[in-house]
């Protein structure tokens, strides 16, 4: 998957597999050897059919062989100290050129069996790959070279090539693959891994193992799996930074052969519309290459889509042959599954250099199969690898054109332009794509790399290709079976379907047939039907008959509107409309959708698929005009609601809930309403006005629109001191998290409303309006005051508020209501409030009241303007019963039923 020139560093761990005397005494390290048994014969043949979903013609029942049996050796690497070991002699580590270089990147006419790949004239731009012997080996990048430095810089300083410890004296099975893993849980530095291999007893030379980015977040990671051909020894070293547990595997895939007719699927004929989909190219399945089912942890994830293809090559080797093929995909399958903990090979396709095509990731080749080969970029993607290192040899033209059919099948498919781009993971990219293009790797080498613009170049050739061209004839569909008969019916050869142009196949407990632009499926529960044009694309997208729908029930018509094409299913339907293109409908929506004729009108055709709602956990599917929603029943907006729901954000959406029921009229004020279990909707001059959260549980206690506060007049806005507030027609309620939501009404809300100072000094309610047991009169508190009403609104705020409210209603009664707003004092400078029986005065910060029979005299004199001045504390006690108010030059005394003044 990724390949990057070599660079030195501090080795932190060897294991060595030659005999030299050491210095001292060495530790043997364990190995583990993993033997894979083939399963029987029944199961491997139960489960290739199942996973299996190429095109086999209608052929004599054929025994699928047994997996082949695949063997791992694992062996521990020794972590030492940078000093724990001498240095070998120069002889114990050959240069490069005493190891046979010829043999390890042979010419594409070397290979054996190349008379079997097209000539080169066959392939377009044949010359535009250079030889490998037209160019020499590259040199680091800059980017490598800065890696490498940061790399020494953070682990143990040593010499340059210091090989800290070995294994002398150990042979290893025989193998042909082989990748080096550690713990993952705690690496922050890429190591950088060398080996080199023994065949023939000869070593090669040192080569550098790419470290794998294909996931990320596994516990246990590594290299590539790295093909090597036919070797009996080998040597690791792995520097630049300090790795845990390391061990190298050594994987032999053994040997397998399997009938043609699972090996090589034949490839459909190829006569259809300019720019439709396009044939299925042959392949090699799962079962052709020996894959060993039980190695997967279960079924694979499904993308919805294919937005891009993301191009790789697998690195090692490139002399292998034809033959050998299959087994370099079994190592790399047994490498990933078995060794680094995958669920399955990570591709989804690989193409060796002789153009044979092989089934990756198991799930269903038409299937947008979830593959695990670019970390991030695994999502809506489709991963194809060529075969061997192309960055050092160059890329056969077989490979390449195999690869440009795989991808031109694969993005017909999806309607995907191989010209264009897009934007996944935040990065703008070609829909076909380099590994490097995504990720820091020169994968898939720079061979392959200069060829890309000439693969989108013939990907568009084959999508856009002549509809002059027949497909190559297949056996006429029998008449004796369901198909046959309903070919015969619908015109033959001669009619819309022409001839098929793949033979009848089993799926599903029923059969299918492909046909020029149709698939025929039939079942016995459904009889016959047929797929075509976009809802057929997207029926072979989902599986086809092996999907949640199941067989068609009908073929395409126009439903649920004129407007619209739809095929119906078993368990769904897939509806198509020219501004959405076409989109399934299963489960309980589908239900819903099928039985209740108004919802279909309410929602229209599908726009998106069913997913599931990110904040709000329930199943949520979006249609043209609607929205539909399941939380144990299936309840939907429309219309307007609708639009306004969409322009929310997730976490908004989560605030307003899901629909409790259809849309209704309220009654009292004959407006489109909808209730949502957070949220209220009401439709009222074209717009939609909404009430949610805790002031819409308030509004819905009052009675909602049939309340005192009726309609409201604008969406939930911002309020005094951090509050949220709802205007209605007649009032107000305004919510804060330590008040919870309170309601501003009538005459209340007219002078909150209009007086903005009034607003700023009271602050939000913390009560609703009550009447006051001893004044008589509604009063409302607010976080900074309380208001009144007699015929007006009148407040005290601050000091003067917070006074009121520690005295009882009685006291309060005595103090009476303010008769106006606060104020300043003329004469002294100091706030002062008059109340009907009382005045308040703010001193020295709190505050000073006179009331009662001796606030009567107090004002009678002029109060602080006169030479009593400022009052110095409230009233109280004083001798015989009577009553004492003291001020700056004196004192007002009420008894007797009478005020006596006094001046000092």
């Amino acid at each position: 998957m990724s390949s990057r020139s070599a660079r030195t560093g501090t080795v932190v761990a060897v294991v060595s597999h030659r005999r030299v005397r050491p210095e001292r005494p060495v530790v043997l390290f364990p190995r583990r050897t993993l033997s894979v048994r083939p399963l029987p014969a029944l199961a491997s043949l139960l489960t290739a059919a199942a996973l299996c979903v190429a095109v086999l013609p209608a052929t004599p029942a054929v025994a699928e062989p047994e997996a082949a049996e695949v063997e791992i050796t694992e062996l521990a690497l020794e972590v030492t100290e940078p000093d724990a070991a001498p240095t070998p002699e120069a002889s114990a580590s050959p240069e490069a050129s005493a190891s046979p270089e010829a043999s390890a990147s042979p010419e594409p006419s070397a290979s054996p069996e190349a008379n079997a790949s097209p000539d080169a004239s066959a392939s377009p731009e044949p010359s535009a790959s250079p030889e490998p012997s037209a160019s020499p080996e590259p040199s680091p990048s800059a980017g490598a070279q800065a890696r490498s430095r940061q790399t020494r810089e953070q682990s143990v300083e040593v010499e340059e090539d210091t090989v800290v410890a070995e294994l002398t004296d150990e042979s290893t099975p025989s193998f042909s693959t082989l990748g080096v893993t550690w713990d993952g849980s705690d690496v922050e530095v890429e190591p950088e891994v060398e080996f080199r291999t023994r065949s023939d007893g000869s070593w090669s030379s040192w080569q550098t193992a790419p470290v794998s980015d294909a996931v990320s977040g596994q516990e246990r990671t590594g290299t590539d799996p790295v093909y090597v051909g036919e070797s009996d020894g080998v040597q690791v070293r792995v520097s630049g930074a300090e790795v845990e547990d390391p061990q190298v595997a050594l994987i032999d895939p053994g040997s397998f052969e399997a009938p043609a007719v699972l090996t090589r699927q034949a490839a459909p004929g190829t006569a259809r519309a300019a720019g439709s989909v396009v044939p299925r190219p042959a392949y090699i399945s799962r079962a052709g290459w020996g894959a060993d089912e039980s190695w997967r942890c279960g079924a694979n994830r499904v993308n919805s889509t294919i937005q891009a293809a993301i191009v790789h090559h697998t690195a090692g080797s490139n002399s292998y042959t034809r033959e050998q093929s299959a087994g370099v995909v079994r190592g790399i399958y047994a490498y990933h599954t078995r060794t680094l903990g995958w669920c399955d090979i990570g591709y989804n396709f690989l193409i060796d250099k002789y153009g044979q095509v092989f089934e990756g990731r198991a799930g269903g080749v038409d299937r947008p199969i979830m593959g695990a080969h670019a970390t991030s970029w695994n999502t809506d993607t489709v991963g194809i690898s060529f075969m061997g290192n192309y960055e050092t040899a160059a890329a056969p033209a077989a490979m390449l054109e195999a690869g440009a059919q795989v991808l031109a099948w694969k993005l017909s498919l999806h309607g995907r332009d191989p010209q264009g781009k897009v934007t996944l993971v935040g990065k703008y990219i070609n829909r076909i794509a380099g590994h490097g293009d995504v990720m820091s790797t020169a994968c898939p080498g720079r061979y392959v790399r200069a060829k890309m613009g000439w693969l989108r170049d013939r990907v568009e050739a084959i999508i856009d290709g002549s509809v002059e061209d027949e497909p190559t004839p297949t056996p006429t569909p029998a008449p004796t079976t369901p198909i046959g008969e309903r070919w015969q019916a619908m015109g033959g050869p001669d009619g819309v379907l022409g001839w098929p142009v793949a033979p009848e196949q089993a799926i599903a407990g029923g059969t299918w047939r492909e046909f020029r632009n149709h698939d025929l499926f039939a079942s016995s529960r459904t009889g016959v039907h047929w797929t075509t044009g976009s809802i057929r694309t997207r029926y072979r997208a989902l599986g086809t008959a092996r999907s949640v729908l199941g067989f068609p029930t009908t073929d395409e018509r126009a439903w649920p509107t004129s407007a619209t094409r739809s095929n119906t299913f078993e368990h769904g339907a897939i509806v198509w409309s020219k501004p959405r293109g076409s989109h399934e409908i299963r489960g309980a929506f589908w239900n819903s959708y099928r039985s209740d004729s108004r919802m279909r009108q309410l929602l229209g055709a599908p726009r998106a698929a069913e997913h599931r709602h990110p904040r709000l956990g329930v199943a949520v599917q979006d249609f043209e005009t609607g929205i539909a929603f399941w939380d144990g029943g299936t309840t939907a907006l429309g219309g307007g609601f609708a639009n306004h729901y969409r322009r929310l954000t997730d976490a908004q959406q989560a605030e307003r809930g899901i629909p409790l029921g259809p849309e209704e009229t309220s009654r009292t004020k004959r407006v489109p309403t909808q209730r949502l279990s957070k949220a209220t909707f009401f439709w009222v001059d074209g717009g939609t006005r909404e009430v949610y959260g805790g002031i819409n549980d308030k509004y819905r206690q009052l009675g909602a629109e049939a309340s005192v506060l009726g309609l409201p007049l604008s969406t939930e806005k911002a309020g005094p001191n951090g509050s949220r507030m709802s205007e209605f027609e007649g009032g107000a309620i305004l919510w804060t998290k330590q008040h919870g939501a309170r309601v501003v009404r009538g005459g209340f809300w007219d002078a909150y409303r209009s007086d903005s100072r009034l607003r700023d000094s009271l602050g939000a309610p913390t009560t609703d309006e009550a009447p006051h047991r001893r004044l008589g009169i509604p009063v409302q508190d607010f976080e900074k005051g309380r208001t009144f009403w007699t015929g007006r609104t009148t407040a005290l705020t601050g000091g003067f508020a917070n006074h009121y409210r520690r005295l009882d209603q009685e006291a309060q009664y005595g103090r009476g209501v303010p008769t106006g707003p606060e104020q300043t004092s003329r004469t002294k400078r100091v706030p002062v409030q008059r109340l009907t029986k009382s005045t308040f005065y703010w001193v020295d910060g709190r505050t000073r009241e006179v009331y009662g029979r001796i606030n009567d005299k107090y004002r009678e004199l002029g109060a602080e303007a006169s030479r009593l001045g400022l009052p110095l504390s409230s009233e109280k006690a004083g001798p015989n019963g009577s009553r004492v108010s003291a001020f700056e030059h004196g004192a007002i005394t009420w008894a007797n039923g009478r005020a006596t003044v006094r001046y000092y």
